[in-house]
């Protein structure tokens, strides 16, 4: 992983991370989400901030008073909305959300001075975004973390993380691509940096799902 010259992420948004990483009111937070694994993995572009931290009881008064000092801190922030989940703002035009979040994580790694939720944290939160609704950029994301994990580690990441016996939605959700299809939403637009198209995303995940089920299967 590198920070500098990092092709995946942009020197506006790298100059923004490497700010906010500095602050002492936002020291136990960390960076999740696709931008995350693109300074990890450099395979594609991604331009918004996910800044989390586990907090079981947030309150929206903490994230009014987090929100200000931002924006005291870097005057040209826009405040969209504010609310107990976290402050949801653009800070030099660029999109950060600054969440609270009621799941722990696995772990936390810091990197060239840049906290970083763990790739298994992430993978188990790819898991439980395409069970809600996958997006390209999730599908994306997972393809890559496959190359590093097999299907059944980030299964079993993504049941610790959420306490979940049944996955049968997840796995369902997996070969389910029909949202991620839809070109009018602004996920699904993906600028790969390894040339790699979505025809063969779907074909490396359905086969990944396949395998597994047939592993499951056999054991029985």
């Amino acid at each position: 992983m590198r920070v500098e010259g990092n092709k995946a992420i942009e020197e506006p948004q790298r100059k923004l991370l490497r700010e906010i990483m500095s602050l002492d009111i936002l020291s136990t937070y960390c960076l999740v989400g696709g931008t995350n694994l693109a300074l990890r993995y450099e395979h594609r572009i991604s331009v918004d901030l996910d800044i989390f931290r586990y907090n079981p009881i947030a309150n929206i008064e903490e994230n009014r008073i987090l929100s200000n000092e931002i924006k005291r801190l870097f005057p040209t922030t826009e405040i969209l909305n504010v609310s107990r989940l976290g402050a949801f703002l653009y800070i030099n035009n660029i999109k950060v959300d600054i969440i609270e979040y009621p799941i722990p994580f696995f772990n936390i790694e810091t990197l060239e001075g840049i906290r970083l939720a763990s790739k298994l944290d992430i993978a188990a939160m790819k898991i439980n975004a395409i069970t809600n609704r996958g997006t390209r950029k999730d599908f994306y994301d997972l393809y890559e973390l496959l190359k590093e994990f097999s299907l059944k580690e980030i299964i079993d990441s993504y049941k610790q993380k959420y306490k979940i016996d049944n996955v049968e939605m997840a796995l369902r959700s997996l070969i389910y691509f029909s949202d991620a299809e839809d070109n009018k939403e602004r996920n699904n637009k993906i600028i790969s940096l390894c040339n790699e198209d979505w025809e063969e995303v779907k074909d490396v995940i359905e086969e990944k799902y396949n395998e597994l089920f047939y592993n499951s299967y056999r054991k029985r």
